[in-house]
């Protein structure tokens, strides 16, 4: 309502498939799954009329499924990105619509690429990937003649009513108070370019993607398990303390994404469960990496134990302490375990993620392991009104000298401020290209 031209709470994700698809299958799929679940049933009521919008779930509802053929265009695949990348920038209407869309854009005969998008406030990443995995389920059961049994699914209303009563909980007073103590002073924002002005929410934003080939990713998570951590830990240790160094800060804020999803029972729920909490690290450069990602690992268990209380009610809780001035953090780091191995009958999908280009936080980076046999991307959104792409390419190139310092070249106990950062080519030019002074003078002159 308050940007009702920017796409932020557009929410993605688009499947590459290949081989021989039954359309036709694919769309019953997609509305049994729509009958299963209350959040794809769910309209708003009220918003334009009373201004409170009120959530009512349908008894009955189509799936919004529409097909676009681009297998006549000069170029199919890069006009299909462009339609998905557009279906992304959708305003959807908040009023009495479904707030989720699937399309299917057809590329060639064995090439299709299917695209849901909705509203971040009736699903989350978590819930893509449900939505994903029982479409897939269903289609598959059904093209083998198995059948599929009809099950029930736990109801998102159940889980928006006792959110409702936690929220008035001594549990949530008590995540309360934690936040507010822990961001009783914010650290200051983060800055690694020319531009220093706050992120506009209105800006666009760019993408630098970093791949790491599979065999180095089990590498590392090889490396990070031996020394008593995990993958998230690693990278968020890598980052705070690449960002300390080129900051020149000793404390840092970092976004963690959390599913936010207790028990079985609400994994298996399409809705918004997710949110997101910061994460206040303090980083000493005589530290070595091994032992900055156990004081990750010990800021992110105090975190979790806190994550329910939302951001916006953390926000809230900062701000009244004179704080609003300042956003609570400048970049999020994701780490996106969810599985996308399903089959979808023969074809073997491919997920992808899509972004809407208009990210709000200055940087925000998400590691994508979506597929066990595939190397593992990590992208680097950046909002173009903080930072500029050569920046963030040379941030990435950064992070890979450091990683590689630390898994390849046994740096592991070196303090964090003394790894390498520099390219072999950014070595030669600040030691000799930068020191090539050597110039001619009127020796008859004086030196003056």
């Amino acid at each position: 309502m308050r940007d009702p031209d920017i796409p932020n709470y557009n929410i993605g994700m688009a499947v590459r498939l290949d081989g021989q698809l039954d359309i036709s299958l694919l769309k019953q799929s997609i509305q049994k799954a729509c009958d299963r679940h209350d959040a794809l049933r769910t309209v708003l009521r009220g918003h334009e009329s009373q201004g409170v919008p009120v959530q009512e779930v349908l008894k009955t509802a189509e799936a919004p499924f529409r097909i676009i053929d681009c297998s006549e265009f000069g170029d199919p695949e890069e006009q299909a990105w462009q339609l998905m990348r557009e279906t992304l920038q959708e305003r959807f209407v908040l009023e009495d619509r479904l707030l989720w869309q699937s399309v299917l854009i057809v590329v060639a005969e064995r090439r299709h690429y299917w695209m849901t998008c909705s509203h971040h406030v009736i699903c989350d990443g978590t819930g893509l990937s449900v939505f994903f995995n029982e479409v897939c389920d269903i289609y598959t059961a059904a093209q083998r003649g198995l059948g599929g049994k009809d099950h029930e699914v736990p109801s998102f209303t159940e889980y928006l009513s006792d959110d409702e009563s936690y929220l008035k909980s001594a549990r949530a007073e008590k995540d309360r108070a934690y936040w507010r103590d822990r961001l009783a002073e914010l650290c200051p924002p983060v800055s690694l370019g020319h531009r220093t002005r706050l992120a506009d929410p209105v800006a666009t934003s760019g993408l630098v993607d970093w791949v790491i080939d599979r065999v180095r990713f089990e590498r590392l998570e090889s490396w990070a398990r031996g020394h008593g951590g995990s993958m998230t830990q690693l990278f968020m240790a890598l980052l705070a303390g690449y960002l300390a160094r080129v900051c020149n800060t000793d404390e840092l804020v970092i976004g963690i994404p959390v599913h936010n999803r207790s028990g079985a029972r609400q994994r298996q729920v399409i809705g918004m469960f997710a949110s997101l909490i910061p994460i206040r690290l303090r980083v000493d450069s005589r530290q070595s990496v091994v032992e900055l990602m156990k004081e990750v690992a010990g800021e992110l268990r105090r975190g979790y134990r806190h994550q329910r209380l939302p951001i916006a009610q953390i926000r809230h809780g900062a701000h009244a302490q004179g704080s609003d001035s300042i956003r609570l953090f400048d970049v999020s780091l994701a780490f996106d375990l969810i599985s996308f191995d399903a089959m979808l009958g023969d074809i073997v999908p491919k997920v992808m993620r899509v972004h809407h280009g208009y990210e709000p936080l200055p940087l925000a980076i998400c590691i994508n392991n979506y597929h066990k046999e595939d190397d593992v991307g990590v992208e680097f959104v950046f909002n173009e009104g903080h930072f500029d792409r050569e920046t963030v390419a040379r941030m990435v190139t950064h992070l890979d000298v450091m990683l590689t310092a630390v898994i390849d070249g046994g740096e592991d106990n070196r303090p964090v401020g003394d790894l390498p950062l520099l390219t072999e080519a950014e070595r030669d030019q600040v030691l000799r290209l930068f020191n090539d002074t050597q110039a001619d003078y009127p020796k008859e002159a004086l030196i003056h």
